[in-house]
């Protein structure tokens, strides 16, 4: 390339690069950087929203529960959908100024018109033609002609109606729900009460509800979504004169919610039914599982499986009545151990207290394998006109639970009717060893006879047919009081005080005429306190049974002590005596 080439193409960008540069400048839009937003509404502040596409006016109005659709149709408006569409019109930005003539930039007639109210004035956009070169839009705010994004126009004309409606079905969270009724034609009402922190279930029968089952079929009735909607003229018959089953949901606010489902409803999805749901004026298309669900189901999934609730850690007190032997109390004392009352009796003695905290806490996690409703004028068809036992639970909070077993189940081995008094309905439990309970006070009575520390027992007197001995340790020798002077064989009374002081029953008996007492005995032993001329324990012991074990008495209590490798007890005390009173 010559100088005179180069020469003459610099010349000519000289003159073209100016020119271009003013027709891009004339053809991009000018900023406006101080009003970019030109809506400055506050959400909350909305009443109404009007969307005009063509034919079609959407008109959205706030209500006290969250959003109404007024038009087309009347239907709830979903929050999230209509909070979305409004912040897209909070943070809309002019791009650019646009021409005063309306015909030319579409706004003679516009293709959308927005209308947002709120209680101190009224916003309007209005959007017409694209711009001829760039992603923008005509639109007039006001009476301002602008240029906006073109992304908001087809956010705008592209969204479906259906897209802001609620497509909650019932859409009642769990823990808003006070009262839930379903009902089905030829089959009995089910009928859940919120009852404090508990629910109850009072139809078909009364029992307690178990909370993880109503906590999850309520969530899944929450969770039930509409996948289409079914706007007037009806094409087909919904079944919705006669629906399969209805919901009532009443919530803590005293509102109620329904749902009517009704026949199976062809929809892009499979398996699906109209429903009906109060407060809205067009039927849905919902799911059919959930539908199905309503329909077949079985109020055993929402019965707790147990026959008592009790929500303390451990139960205080129990009361037993009913049984072989009448009344017997049990509660916990200050040392965290049990004592027991029998018959009404002030004086209380111990309970085995292992034994009674494994029944304890068996009864209160007594499981039940079926249920059925109770008719209190035919209590004896479960054997609750002459119960085998009534057991009264008692928390730290006061609350008692009482509950009634009556006869065995027919061919179910080891499973009895049982009755919590406080609902209506008659459960089936299994309850092995029941006898333990029934055969109280001497199944649960502690079968530590006396239960001293080593060293503790101080002074004891025996009698046998032999004699008499007061014996008394008071310096680390025992003594015969009355023959002090007699030395006694030391670890012969050290064995009979360390027995004396460690008596373990085998079994505690009813009262029984020909039990060892003060007119007949083998052996009388009284153990005295460190102070004080009366003994505080005194124990009569008699004549071995068929089965080895010797039969004793300790104030109005029989048992049995069974037989050890070592010496008798009985036979070793005479022996003693014997050798003491030849010294």
């Amino acid at each position: 390339m010559n100088w005179r080439t180069t020469l003459l193409l610099a010349l000519i960008a000289v003159v073209i690069t100016p020119l271009s540069y003013r027709a891009v400048r004339d053809a991009r839009p000018s900023y406006v950087v101080g009003d970019a937003r030109p809506f400055s509404f506050a959400i909350p502040a909305v009443v109404s929203l009007e969307i005009a596409r063509g034919e079609q006016t959407i008109r959205i109005e706030k209500s006290a529960v969250g959003w109404d659709i007024t038009a087309p149709v009347r239907d709830r408006g979903r929050y999230a959908s209509i909070e979305d569409l409004l912040l897209l019109l909070r943070d809309l930005e002019i791009r650019g100024e646009g021409p005063d003539d309306l015909k030319e930039s579409g706004l003679e007639t516009p293709h959308i018109v927005v209308t947002v109210e709120s209680p101190s004035r009224e916003y309007r956009l209005e959007l017409g033609s694209d711009h001829p070169s760039l992603p923008r839009v005509h639109a007039r705010v006001g009476d301002r002609p602008v240029l906006i994004a073109a992304e908001i126009r087809d956010a705008l004309r592209d969204f479906d109606l259906d897209e802001l409606r609620d497509d909650a079905v019932c859409g009642a969270s769990p823990g808003r729900v006070e009262r839930v009724l379903l009902e089905r034609p030829g089959q009995p009402s089910l009928e859940l009460v919120r009852a404090g922190v508990h629910w109850q279930l009072v139809a078909p029968f009364t029992a307690d509800a178990n909370p993880d089952g109503v906590e999850q079929w309520l969530t899944r009735i929450a969770q039930w979504a509409a996948v289409d909607y079914i706007d007037p003229p009806f094409e087909k018959p919904l079944g919705l004169e006669a629906p399969r089953a209805k919901l009532t949901v009443q919530l803590k606010d005293g509102s109620v919610k329904t749902v009517e489902v009704g026949a199976r409803y062809t929809s892009k999805i499979s398996q699906t039914v109209a429903v009906r749901c109060s407060g809205r004026d067009s039927p849905l298309v919902a799911a059919g599982v959930m539908a199905q669900e309503l329909i077949e189901f079985d109020e055993s999934l929402l019965v707790s499986p147990y026959l008592v609730r009790i929500d303390q850690p451990r139960i205080r007190a129990l009361s037993l009545t009913d049984g072989a032997h009448g009344k017997v109390d049990l509660e916990v004392d200050s040392a965290g151990g049990w004592r027991m009352r029998w018959g009404g009796d002030r004086t209380a003695v111990p309970a085995d207290a292992a034994l009674v905290e494994r029944w304890s806490e068996r009864l209160r996690q007594l499981r039940v394998t079926d249920r059925q409703p109770i008719d209190r004028s035919s209590l004896q068809l479960w054997g609750f006109d002459r119960p085998l036992l009534r057991v009264v639970l008692v928390t730290e909070d006061g609350d008692p639970e009482e509950m009634m077993f009556g006869a065995e189940v027919p061919e179910g081995s080891g499973v009895r009717y049982a009755w919590n008094l406080r609902q209506e309905s008659v459960a089936q439990v299994r309850v092995d060893d029941i006898d333990q309970l029934v055969n109280a006070p001497f199944s649960l009575r502690d079968p530590r006879v006396t239960s001293m520390p080593v060293g503790e027992l101080l002074r004891f007197r025996i009698t046998t047919a032999a004699g008499e001995a007061l014996l008394a340790q008071p310096n680390q020798t025992w003594r015969c009081q009355g023959k002090e002077q007699v030395d006694l064989p030391q670890p012969d009374v050290r064995w009979i005080a360390r027995t004396l002081s460690q008596l373990v029953a085998t079994s505690w008996a009813p009262e029984d005429p020909t039990a060892p007492g003060p007119q007949q005995y083998l052996l009388k032993a009284e153990l005295f306190g460190l102070t004080g001329a009366e003994p505080q324990v005194t124990i009569y012991l008699g004549e071995k049974e068929v089965d080895g074990d010797r039969r004793a008495r300790i104030d109005d209590w029989v048992f049995s002590l069974a037989s050890s490798d070592g010496p008798d007890l009985v036979n070793f005390c005479d022996q003693f005596l014997q050798q003491l009173q030849q010294q």
